[in-house]
């Protein structure tokens, strides 16, 4: 069922439909967690048309505007999630990873916000991950965190905006990477 989803996110990505903001945003969220919970041989024929399709939306111009935020890193969750069980060197490398842990911390969407980190610190204490697995990943990782780490700080005990949920709070202090 979940395949069926994400080949109809697949379809809907090669429409006119995708021309619009809310449904780009929403298919590269789908296609991100699609890719991520599905495994490599079934989302395979799948990634490079998904793939293209969340960079589009990371590499536009105005993708880094105020107003467009929240689907940016929407999008860059979604190419996070792929390169932690797709990255295969071709269609998703370490540099595409790199450049997504570049541009956390994620501040624009609480829940984008806590989703992403929260997976970041899963990918950084898995020892099997690719984030452990290549030293470019691992060393952008560590910045990201340390960034991360950072932004609590400074916005102290009671942010209008979270980024991290109580539990990866406290996890942030004793994470190792």
């Amino acid at each position: 069922m979940v395949a069926q989803l994400a080949a109809k996110f697949i379809e809907i990505s090669q429409s006119k439909h995708a021309e619009d903001q809310n449904v780009a945003h929403t298919v590269s969220y789908g296609l991100g967690e699609f890719g991520y919970l599905l495994p490599k041989a079934t989302f395979a024929p799948m990634l490079q048309t998904a793939v293209a399709f969340i960079k589009v939306a990371v590499q536009k111009p105005d993708a880094f505007e105020d107003e467009n935020m929240i689907t940016t890193e929407n999008s860059l969750g979604a190419l996070a999630k792929l390169c932690y069980a797709h990255m295969d060197g071709s269609v998703l490398t370490e540099g595409d990873l790199i450049s997504v842990l570049n541009r956390m911390p994620f501040t624009s969407d609480e829940n984008e916000s806590m989703t992403s980190h929260r997976i970041l610190f899963d990918q950084i204490e898995n020892p099997a991950s690719v984030i452990n697995a290549n030293a470019g990943a691992k060393k952008a990782a560590s910045e990201a965190v340390q960034r991360i780490r950072q932004h609590v700080i400074e916005q102290g005990p009671q942010p209008e905006e979270r980024i991290l949920d109580f539990a990866n709070t406290q996890r942030l202090d004793t994470l190792k990477c």
